[in-house]
């Protein structure tokens, strides 16, 4: 059951759960009016039943007037009507009623008796006049009688109705109160139920993003659930597996490389000695013939001892015929080792060869399961329903993706280094702004561990410079990235500054030093921090990284020109220092590198065609987040496995837009670009590739099979639609609240800063020459003359301690600007 449809099941059963209270509460309200009005009107019965016995008291004292009787009849008549105005659901309570109507019935028979008699007092007194008397005062008595009975009962109806509603509000609360405590208890057990599924699973999913970080490639999630976490487990399964098994072709492959140096270094040292032999052998020969010249020439003069200069020269020449015999079997051996190296070198190509074979499939089979990874993380943290705990645990499994990406690319990035692929990308840079964004990201990281970031460049420093940006960046964020995670205590400081180069008054050289107080490296481990996939910190340390981080960062500085080196003391702290030459530019020239956050894609906008989109990819994850991407948003869209059925597919349902993997079985994306080409139609329809090779080279060689555009793995949603948009014209709509609002840090116009009084202005102007920023956020509070564009900047500049800036700004102004 999908974690979605759980919750809506427990809001269901929480809504089900406030409509019975107000059920109840309905239903007591109810009761209460109804008891009060029945318990009302019969009170006025009885008060109504002591009025009429007063009133037949009063009609006999008066006899003559007739005020009495119609008041009596009157009140007779109002209790007839509130009698016959009662209702009751209760048998009791109706055969009391019917009680006081015989009753009521009863009293007007005796008053009417009453009435003849009372008529008849008002002849002359007769002897009579006594028992006249006596029979009125015995129905007068018989009506009180039954006047005071109508009032009992009355009042005993009241009391019976008032136990038989409390006894109803019992029984109501009774069972409200049950039916209540079961739907509360299933609420908890359900919602128990829910959140402890999701938070095993995400604390299972969280201990084998740990275990795979710390090196565990044998660790694979047992999570079932059937929902979204299960297909995030199983994922990650895949993605251990396949790096689990790339890991270990590296092994072998890195063993391979090993021996067939040690075999090259042994045939060298081998090819050596061989030639050093035959060298001293080519000698003796020549020394031996130059002899046997010697003896030849003194035989004439020496006949004496010619017995014993022939033996000798029967003896040279024996040697010589050894050292000549022994010379050629030199020879052959050296021939041989020659044929033994070059067969060597032909192997340690096919494992440079092998190399990076290895690297393209590594880039492929791990970027693919951490494209799903990535993409469902981010499909996921959408949904409103998920808690804080279940937001930071997803993004806790979104950042361990992104460090297994930063370290595959950091192996790429050494690749290419060695390889001598990589290329320097000169171009116009704003230094202070770059080293500005990298304190506040720096800062972020520092604060989180207690520490102290400390940015500090020279006056002269250039603000503009021409260099390779991108890898000046990657070379100062290394070596902080280094420093944070090394220290405990203490602080991190950056410091630059540049100096002149001796006969090149076009460039200068900028020197960088970043200094922190961690644990420090051992003087004899100087080299080997340089070199890759070695790490030289404590146990505590090692194993969060691939130890590429600086052999990266020393290689690129040398890629820039410069040198780099370390100076360390144990327990005290490192100090890495390097230096590039650079050349001095213009503020106009710098190009902005602006990150702006994207918005998320709502849906399309309307009034635009019906596009049917193909995705062609052999990855069941990267498949249905691709389809879930571009479903949520209104498109059409078909899948196919392989290109051969992206062909088939084509053919039947003509898309508008086809996404295709290049590396799929049967046919893969090279071949179904050529072949969806030309077909007919098919130089119309939009193609784009998605590949997992990090390789840029590879780029050139998809857009020479037929594709308008690439995009690589792991890819994020907005790249997907700002392709989509580009290539096939398709308009979005956005949801405005997900872009990150920035902080206008552009400088003013010098319109708006002539507006300013001229006081205002001076006092800005020297507060800043004064570095005083708490006198500039004085002023800027003080001031209502200065607009809220204004006071935003300035607020923002003196915070951030760019008083150049806010100088630069201001000097804008005519006076300042004369002065």
């Amino acid at each position: 059951m999908k974690i979605r449809h759980k919750l809506l099941a427990t809001i269901g059963l929480i809504v089900l759960l406030g409509l019975l209270f107000l059920t109840v509460l309905y239903k007591t309200h109810e009761l209460s009016r109804s008891n009060t009005l029945s318990d009302d009107q019969l009170y006025q019965i009885q008060i109504g039943s002591y009025e009429l016995s007063v009133l037949t008291y009063e009609a006999i004292l008066h006899p003559q007037e007739t005020r009495p009787k119609q008041q009596w009849l009157n009140k007779h008549r109002t209790l007839m009507n509130q009698i016959e105005g009662i209702e009751f659901d209760y048998s009791l309570e109706q055969r009391n009623i019917k009680k006081l109507k015989s009753n009521l019935l009863t009293i007007s028979e005796l008053f009417k008796r009453l009435s003849p008699a009372t008529e008849h007092s008002q002849t002359t007194i007769s002897p009579d006049f006594t028992l006249l008397q006596q029979k009125r005062q015995r129905i007068a008595a018989s009506i009180q009688s039954v006047a005071l009975e109508v009032a009992a009962s009355a009042s005993e109806l009241r009391t019976s109705v008032n136990n038989e509603h409390i006894d109803s509000m019992q029984r109501m609360f009774t069972t409200a109160f049950a039916v209540t405590l079961i739907a509360t208890l299933l609420l908890i057990s359900l919602s128990f139920g829910v959140f402890r599924n999701i938070f095993t699973a995400v604390n299972n999913l969280l201990k084998g993003v740990t275990q795979v970080t710390k090196g565990d490639l044998s660790y694979r999630s047992s999570l079932h659930t059937d929902d979204e976490l299960e297909e995030y487990a199983n994922a990650f399964n895949e993605m251990v597996s396949r790096l689990d098994k790339t890991m270990a072709s590296r092994d072998l492959l890195n063993k391979e490389i090993i021996k067939q140096k040690a075999t090259e270094k042994k045939l060298r040292e081998y090819k050596n000695e061989l030639e050093n032999k035959v060298r001293e052998r080519t000698e003796a020969l020549e020394k031996s013939r130059l002899a046997a010249i010697s003896i030849m020439e003194d035989v004439n003069i020496q006949r004496k001892k010619a017995v014993t200069a022939q033996q000798q020269t029967e003896n040279t020449n024996k040697e010589l015929e050894q050292e000549i015999t022994q010379r050629l079997k030199v020879e052959n051996r050296l021939r041989e080792n020659e044929t033994s190296l070059k067969h060597a070198i032909i192997e340690a190509d096919s494992a440079n060869r092998a190399k990076s074979i290895f690297l393209a499939n590594m880039s492929h089979e791990l970027r693919t399961p951490l494209n799903a990874i990535l993409g469902f993380s981010e499909i996921l943290i959408r949904d409103n329903m998920l808690s804080r705990d279940q937001r930071d645990s997803i993004n806790i499994i979104n950042r361990s993706g992104e460090h297994l990406l930063d370290m595959i690319n950091d192996v790429l990035d050494l690749s290419k280094i060695e390889s001598g692929k990589i290329e320097i990308e000169e171009r116009p840079l704003d230094l202070k702004k770059m080293l500005y964004d990298i304190e506040s990201m720096i800062n972020i990281r520092v604060e989180h561990k207690g520490l102290k970031f400390t940015l500090e460049f020279a006056e002269n420093l250039s603000q503009f410079v021409v260099t390779d940006a991108g890898k000046l960046r990657q070379i100062l964020i290394n070596l902080l990235g280094n420093a944070v995670k090394y220290t405990e205590r203490g602080g991190i400081s950056l410091r630059v500054k540049s100096d002149s180069l001796d006969g090149q008054q076009d460039r200068v050289m900028l020197c960088f030093e970043v200094e922190d107080s961690g644990i420090g490296i051992p003087e004899d481990k100087y080299d080997a921090i340089f070199i890759p996939f070695v790490q030289t910190g404590s146990s505590d340390h090692q194993g969060k990284g691939t130890g590429l981080g600086l052999a990266i960062s020393k290689s690129l500085v040398e890629l820039l020109g410069g040198q780099i080196s370390v100076q360390s003391v144990i327990d005290k702290g490192s100090i890495f220092s390097f230096q590039v030459p650079v050349a001095p530019t213009h503020g106009s020239e710098a190009s902005e590198d602006i990150t702006t956050s994207k918005p998320a894609v709502l849906s399309l906008a309307p009034d635009q065609p019906e596009w049917r989109i193909l995705i062609a990819d052999d990855n069941k994850e990267n498949l249905q987040l691709l389809k879930k991407l571009l479903t949520q948003v209104g498109f059409r869209v078909k899948e196919a496995k392989d290109g051969q059925e992206a062909i088939d597919i084509y053919k039947q349902w003509r898309p508008d837009f086809i996404w295709m993997d290049m590396r799929m079985p049967n046919v893969d994306g090279y071949e179904a670009t050529r072949i969806i080409r030309n077909l007919p139609n098919g130089d119309n329809i939009k193609i784009v590739a998605i590949t997992a090779s990090a390789f840029k080279e590879q780029k050139s060689k998809i857009l020479d099979a037929g594709c308008d555009e690439v995009v690589r793995k792991p890819y994020r949603s907005y790249e997907i639609f700002d392709v989509m948009s580009d290539v096939l014209g398709a308009s979005f709509i956005y949801d405005a609240t997900t872009v990150d609002e920035q902080p206008n840090n552009k400088l003013v116009s010098s319109d708006r800063i002539d507006s300013l009084p001229q006081e205002i202005v001076d006092n800005l102007f020297l507060s800043s020459k004064q570095l005083d920023a708490e006198s500039i956020l004085s002023i800027v509070e003080d001031n209502d003359i200065i607009t809220e564009d204004i006071s935003e900047v300035l607020v923002t500049l003196a915070k951030e301690f760019r008083f150049d800036t806010i100088i630069e700004m201001l000097s804008q102004h005519k006076k300042i600007t004369d002065e």
